[in-house]
């Protein structure tokens, strides 16, 4: 009987092999390189997403008192222009009746001395 084909050049085939593990070695450990930097590169972008949370809590609570001032400020517009309506009613009802009594004055006058 012959032997296998596969067998008979042992040699060769533990060269081409360990020629074949060399390149193995070579992209894991170009494999193992990519990993830590993309695990460096990953942590960065963590810290960076947690500062920008951060700020954008912030914002949140000043827009959030910011609001709750602004509100404070229409209600005390609003007051303050109701009261300017009523102090301007009664100051159009005192000019009114300034106007009566000029005219009611200037009626008498006139009879008086007309």
């Amino acid at each position: 009987m012959s032997e296998p084909m596969y067998e008979l050049d042992l040699e060769g085939r533990v060269t081409r092999l360990e020629g074949e593990m060399a390149e193995v070695r070579f992209l894991a450990t170009n494999a193992e390189r990519d990993v830590a930097d993309v695990k460096t590169v990953l942590i960065g972008h963590t810290g960076l997403l947690n500062a920008l949370r951060e700020d954008q809590v912030d914002q949140g609570r000043t827009l959030a008192r910011l609001d709750r001032e602004m509100r404070g400020t229409q209600t005390d517009m609003r007051t303050g222009f109701a009261e300017m309506r009523r102090g301007f009613a009664v100051l159009g009802e005192g000019q009114a009746r300034i106007s009566e009594l000029l005219d009611q004055h200037i009626r008498e006058s006139g009879a008086c001395s007309g």
